[in-house]
């Protein structure tokens, strides 16, 4: 008998009465109900709810993780030596973003105009970058060459492969 009413005080209440029974088991006594009168429980206040600090194991979102710092892009490079800027012509992917290089290979100066930008070099400034949006197929860029009528281009028709 002193089991079942263990069974039955471990399955809780939950009935409509006002009384509630207490079961206390002594290892060798049978266990007595003791009626109780309801108490009130003080109110406390509910602690404020934090922000969770979110945790990542992707590489993604890690620092320096996949690529975080440096968008794609591909590189136009354009060499000025002997007062010539080559190649006339550099081929790139479609729609990837375009970082255009000039350098001065004999330590002579150079510049071009490409998109309302203009990259100089010349002794003391050998190399200029600028990074340009991506191209649609077929579509170029024109770079005007500073003191001479030659242009020179970017075209966005590069196909993938060895």
């Amino acid at each position: 008998m002193g089991a079942a009413l263990l069974a039955l005080a471990g399955c809780g209440g939950g009935g409509g009465s006002s009384q509630t029974a207490s079961v206390s088991a002594a290892p060798s006594s049978v266990a007595a109900t003791v009626p109780t009168t309801p108490t009130t429980t003080p109110t406390t206040t509910a602690p404020q709810p934090t922000t969770p600090t979110q945790t990542s194991t992707s590489p993604e979102q890690q620092p320096g993780g996949a690529g975080d710092e440096t968008p794609i892009s591909t590189q136009a490079l354009f060499t000025g030596k002997g007062g010539d800027i080559t190649p006339a012509t550099v081929r790139v992917p479609p729609f990837i973003a375009v970082t255009v290089v000039l350098h001065s290979a004999d330590g002579g100066s150079y510049a071009i105009e490409v998109a309302k930008h203009e990259l100089k070099v010349g002794s003391g400034h050998p190399t200029a970058t600028l990074q340009l949006s991506g191209l649609r197929a077929g579509k170029r860029y024109t770079l005007d060459v500073s003191g001479a009528p030659e242009t020179l281009a970017i075209v966005a028709n590069a196909e993938p492969g060895p």
